[in-house]
């Protein structure tokens, strides 16, 4: 999935591996899913590709569901019960503290809008 927008986009995995901080050969490894890609990556790879954090993590989330229908079991890397806890945490703070940058900044962009908008009826 990482690889398709990649490739939409007109990029080599050289220019988004250098854009998420990452050597090719790791980005290779994160687009064949041999290798996980962190939450900064994965923000960092969203942005450089234009496209919302959110909607990677959706496209993601659609291309395990159709692999699923398919009958192909899509595994998941698992960590020890103790630092599994410990990820779990980091991640659903990381994940809020990204949703939470989204919101405020969408709501920043509709009330700029909204002023844009009340100065142009004023005129």
């Amino acid at each position: 999935m990482l690889a398709k927008l990649r490739k939409e986009k007109g990029l080599t995995q050289e220019e988004l591996a250098t854009a998420v901080d990452v050597t090719q050969a790791t980005w290779s490894r994160i687009e064949k899913g041999a290798a996980a890609a962190t939450i900064e990556q994965l923000a960092l790879a969203s942005d450089r590709l234009k496209i919302p954090v959110h909607q990677v993590l959706k496209l993601a989330d659609d291309a395990v569901e159709v692999l699923q229908q398919q009958g192909i079991q899509v595994k998941r890397t698992r960590v020890d019960e103790g630092q599994n806890t410990g990820l779990l945490m980091v991640g659903a703070a990381a994940v809020g503290a990204l949703l939470t940058a989204v919101f405020l900044d969408s709501k920043g962009d509709s009330k700029a809008a909204q002023k844009k908008s009340n100065s142009q009826a004023k005129s």
